[in-house]
């Protein structure tokens, strides 16, 4: 199980391709900086990411940039502990940059 990590906003489709197509079932994709708007209820980047995958944002990144009340329902909202516990319990991080 792999921990995707996602700083790029939906602009930067290269990034969010190449991680699109590495995702296998089990995996977990963390969005932080700017990554959190993919994190949106209008991204469209949401709905291309299979149901079994699973969503977390970083909230001091939400709140920093005001989306918490348009956050998409798929999306986990995690702490910098929240971020510490995934990169614990998934095999091997990769950052998307």
């Amino acid at each position: 199980m792999l921990l995707h990590i996602l700083n790029k906003s939906p602009e930067h489709e290269a990034a969010l391709s190449k991680c699109f197509h590495t995702l296998s079932k089990g995996d977990k994709i963390l969005f932080i900086e700017d990554g959190v708007y993919c994190a949106l209820t209008s991204a469209h980047t949401i709905n291309a990411i299979a149901p079994d995958i699973d969503l977390f944002a970083l909230e001091p990144d939400i709140t920093a940039r005001g989306l918490t009340p348009h956050l998409s329902p798929r999306i986990k909202v995690i702490d910098f502990d929240g971020f510490v516990m995934l990169t614990e319990t998934c095999t091997t991080s990769v950052s998307w940059i």
